[in-house]
């Protein structure tokens, strides 16, 4: 790097530390393997749309890399104070780097994706505190089919970047997995990580949002809409943050994941969850504008 190309980036990194940076006005919230990923691409296709130099930044959800040594983003973001991210002008400059400076902007709208947000108890105030003007949008999948692709990820852990994700790979059957869960959740202990579960009780994470945000912040998504009808959907994300439309067109499928078990094998847990989350998914169906498309469930298909 030459000599003009360092100063430039000390002199970036000083604006930034000193609070010129820019902060999203959007951000896509999860659900995880709910087709966060190919939203965030598809949105970034907007000329009126800047997206983070990198996906899951984790900003507002530091406890995800408290006990992950091996994250990118656990030096940064778990130090000092982790609960605390808003506090930190280290911290606040570090998530503000992955977006051009205010100047750069010229009127467009940056944004970033982390699941993590919706389903981690303290971000929906952090992210008040930082912009109570965010505008947050939901993907939601639905539950136990999304706890089966969650364990298939886990289950893979490792096989790329071993050195980060190997530690967090997923060594028990998932009909194993699924009902140790269970078990906690109804004795009241049951822990963040991995969340096969818990992470599919959808309305208590939206109605944090709702609380602070207000409905007209908020935007929940059937990820198999996006999937049926993905000019449509990005459309209705376009209208709702105030975009001109894109035009129709053939988007592309993206991060599209493998199932690596036998769905007969998996059946009686997939059923057994349908069980447990029909009075949650009772009560999502009111926080909706349009019911979720598993709100009358039909056999998964794997």
């Amino acid at each position: 790097m030459g000599i003009a190309a360092r100063l430039k980036g000390l002199a970036r990194h000083g604006l930034l530390y000193a609070g010129y940076g820019t902060k999203p006005s959007f951000l896509i919230l999860g659900a995880q393997k709910a087709g966060t990923t190919a939203l965030f691409a598809y949105l970034c296709e907007h000329p009126a749309v800047v997206g983070s130099t990198r996906k899951e930044l984790g900003f507002f959800t530091p406890e995800a890399f408290v006990d992950w040594p091996e994250h990118p983003h656990h030096d940064v973001l778990c130090a000092n104070e982790w609960e605390r991210p808003l506090g930190s002008r280290r911290k606040r400059a570090w998530y503000e780097s992955h977006y051009p400076l205010p100047h750069r902007m010229r009127g467009k709208l940056a944004f970033e994706a982390t699941p993590e947000y919706l389903y981690v108890p303290a971000a929906a105030e952090r992210i008040h505190a930082y912009r109570p003007d965010m505008k947050v949008i939901a993907l939601l999948r639905e539950p136990a089919e999304r706890a089966f692709a969650a364990w298939t990820m886990y289950s893979n852990f490792g096989s790329y970047r071993a050195r980060v994700y190997a530690p967090r790979r997923e060594q028990r059957p998932f009909a194993e997995a699924v009902e140790h869960e269970l078990d906690q959740l109804e004795q009241g202990h049951a822990p963040l990580e991995p969340g096969y579960v818990r992470r599919g009780l959808y309305a208590e994470q939206l109605e944090r949002f709702l609380e602070r945000f207000g409905p007209d912040q908020v935007l929940i998504l059937d990820s198999a809409r996006l999937s049926r009808e993905t000019s449509e959907v990005v459309n209705q994300v376009c209208a709702f943050l105030g975009l001109s439309p894109l035009a129709p067109r053939e988007w592309p499928r993206v991060h599209v994941g493998r199932y690596w078990d036998s769905p007969e094998a998996v059946k009686h847990v997939l059923s057994k969850l349908r069980a447990f989350y029909a009075p949650h998914n009772q009560r999502l169906v009111g926080l909706m504008a349009q019911p979720p498309s598993w709100a009358h469930p039909t056999p998964l298909n794997v």
